[in-house]
């Protein structure tokens, strides 16, 4: 089957979109008002609500509205997020609104859009940012069945999409509460320890409860001392297989370390609190705070899994940029256990860790095999690779 194809433009008018100035009687009002981050959160699906709302005033001052059934395309930042609207519904420049002017099923075109991302992306142009224009999207070909073969492709990948959507919620659900557990376990045994026969006191501190009684606690500026990391601009490093650490991990490699192995890597501007492990030596940038053997005579893997437990990030020090002051977490408390046993927690979490993680990464791989059946499956439907089954098209949208 062959679908006759033609240029958007005879499909739909386009509109573009702006938004209104900051005063006050032009916001908080009743028409929902699309950017591009608010498609990011329901692509190719029905886009109901949004994160700001305007007036009719800051309508009629620099906005553009279409009705319920229309489509919206982002064509800035990024280019290709698509959803159909669910109400009357005003967006900003960074939006195209396209209204059908003959009679259509949005719903086909909708579909049909979504899996057209990167063909959208690739048509950018711009020195400052990338935009689709309207030209380029006016003159963009897509498949146009007639009016009954789009409904039956429709209520076709309604029924097919959600299922397949719900498979894909049940997986990320699932990976949710992987995370919660691996969280709960690392709390547990590093407050707790391995054998619960031994006796327990209180720790008299909150969050501790009741630790081993031979165990210590201590503030972490007892345990550890927190050493800067070092500038390292992008553009000094030179060709090398040492990985370079920022707040949140790895951001590059050079051909030296400023670190020993293994060693702990904390966030302290950007994502401050951030805790990473890394059992070769690394360069750790001045962004971070680090942990090797030269500054600390505990077990590096034991403290790793304690920083882990003592939330590094729940207070900012700097108002402009998220900071962690080394003051600040060394007023944190850590249940210190002998030598021995912290080699043997270490050891506990490192097998019961990896295991949880491998899990995971597996479900995450099954989502991204979901996800490409997914648009494969649309793309084969609207070109019309192959014969869709006749279904009811009155599936509601989930």
């Amino acid at each position: 089957m062959t679908f006759e194809k033609m240029p958007l433009r005879r499909v739909f008018q386009i509109f573009n979109g702006g938004t209104p100035t900051s005063n006050e009687r032009n916001w908080n009002g009743e028409l929902a008002w699309a950017t591009p981050a608010d498609l990011s959160t329901a692509h190719g699906k029905v886009l109901h609500s949004t994160a700001r709302a305007i007036t009719r005033a800051g309508l009629a001052e620099g906005s553009q509205s279409v009705p319920a059934n229309s489509l919206i395309l982002a064509t800035r930042a990024p280019i290709g997020y698509v959803c159909e609207t669910g109400s009357r519904m005003a967006f900003n420049q960074g939006c195209r609104g396209l209204v059908p002017h003959r009679d259509v099923d949005s719903r086909f075109f909708r579909y049909q859009l979504s899996v057209m991302a990167e063909q959208f992306q690739a048509l950018g142009q711009g020195s400052t940012f990338m935009e689709l224009r309207a030209e380029a999207l006016a003159a963009t070909l897509v498949a146009v069945p007639t009016l009954p073969e789009q409904r039956t492709i429709a209520g076709y990948l309604d029924t097919e999409t959600a299922r397949i959507d719900v498979l894909i919620s049940k997986k990320r659900h699932l990976i949710k509460l992987l995370a919660e557990y691996r969280t709960a376990l690392i709390t547990q045994t590093v407050t707790r320890g391995l054998d619960p026969t031994v006796p327990h006191r209180p720790s008299g501190i909150d969050w501790l409860g009741d630790i081993p009684s031979h165990w210590q606690v201590r503030r972490l500026r007892k345990v550890c001392e927190f050493a800067y990391g070092d500038s390292l601009p992008s553009e000094s490093r030179l060709e090398g297989k040492v990985p370079v650490f920022g707040s949140n991990g790895v951001v590059g490699h050079h051909n030296e370390a400023n670190t020993l192995a293994p060693v702990i890597v904390i966030g302290r501007k950007g994502s401050h609190g951030e805790v990473n492990f890394h059992d070769a030596s690394v360069f750790a940038i001045d962004t971070t705070y680090f942990v090797d053997a030269r500054h600390t005579s505990v077990d590096l893997r034991w403290l790793y899994f304690g920083l882990l437990c003592v939330d590094l990030a729940d207070e900012s020090m700097d108002s402009a940029v998220p900071g962690l002051s080394r003051e600040h977490a060394y007023g944190k408390c850590l249940p210190v256990p002998p030598i021995a046993e912290q080699r043997e927690i270490a050891d506990y979490l490192d097998i019961e860790t990896t295991r949880i993680d491998a899990l995971v990464s597996r479900i995450r791989s099954a989502i991204m095999l979901l996800e490409e059946y997914r648009s494969a499956l649309i793309t084969a439907a609207v070109t019309g690779e192959f014969d869709v089954p006749n279904r009811d098209t009155s599936v509601e949208e989930q």
